[in-house]
């Protein structure tokens, strides 16, 4: 699907990749009045929607005014493969931000959210033999030399979490400077926790309400959606049991893919990752 280049529709994307701060980032660029998709986060567009063309995609900006900054945080696009020529293709110029996380322990965390919205079941090697994403997504060299070859250095943001969790003004600063935003002090929301991370009631229940969520955002239903959050049914589908544990051989598993992914990442962003290597969550 070819666009014409509507380069006033997005000015940034956050692509992620999933829980590297991104909830974290869009809570506090929309108190500083980015325009962001009307009434939800992820649209889900440039990887599952984008059949449904650029009209489908621009309903969700028709609030925005024509100065405002526009913007849309999906970390589900980071390692998608036809999403960085899609951004293109709307808009050359668009700003790219990536954030990275210590792969085993994202990756541990990314298992922990697809069962809990009844994505998976089972064991952490049956999860990812069902969604290999889970594993893939965590190709951090793999996904960010697409994104650089696509849009170039100066256009795309690399940031480490553990720059977040150690200076969140400065990492916010950053993200400011670069999508050209005036950045704001927000100490209650530099100290807050977002999406904190428990196991759903049931599976079958968690994954027919997902299920239902991307049909009714699918058709922009987004008001059933944010009615039921509003109603709790949200907490009380997706969560209530502890989460379990990884064993060694889920380590040894992930190291196998990782080790060679951390040691490419190094010399292409010239930083040392080593405690990424010798850390064991």
């Amino acid at each position: 699907m070819n666009f014409e280049v509507k380069t006033n529709i997005l000015d940034f994307v956050a692509v992620g990749p999933e829980k590297t701060g991104t909830t974290w980032i869009y809570s506090y660029l929309k108190e500083l009045g980015v325009c962001f998709p009307l009434e939800v986060k992820e649209t889900f567009f440039f990887d599952k929607f984008y059949n449904k063309g650029l009209g489908w995609y621009m309903w969700y900006f028709k609030h925005c005014q024509a100065e405002s900054k526009k913007g849309e945080v999906a970390p589900t696009y980071f390692n998608v493969p036809e999403v960085p020529n899609r951004l293109y293709q709307i808009n050359p110029k668009i700003k790219i931000i990536i954030t990275l996380r210590n792969p085993y322990e994202r990756t541990k965390l990314l298992y922990f959210h697809e069962l809990r919205y009844g994505k998976v079941r089972g064991s952490f090697r049956q999860a990812v033999q069902a969604r290999p994403h889970i594993l893939n997504s965590s190709f951090y060299a793999t996904h960010v030399q697409r994104w650089l070859k696509t849009f170039g250095n100066k256009r795309v943001l690399i940031l480490l979490y553990e720059q977040l969790q150690a200076d969140p003004s400065n990492f916010m600063r950053q993200i400011c400077n670069f999508i050209d935003v005036p950045y704001q002090e927000k100490p209650d929301l530099f100290h807050q926790v977002i999406n904190p991370d428990e196991m759903s009631r049931n599976y079958i229940l968690a994954r027919v309400c997902s299920k239902l969520q991307d049909w009714f955002l699918s058709y922009h239903l987004y008001r059933i959606v944010n009615l039921g959050k509003k109603m709790g049914l949200q907490k009380f589908v997706y969560t209530g049991k502890a989460l379990p544990k990884l064993s060694e051989e889920n380590y040894k598993l992930m190291r196998n893919y990782f080790e060679p992914e951390i040691t490419r990442l190094e010399s292409m962003m010239n930083v040392d990752l080593s405690s990424w290597k010798q850390k064991v969550i």
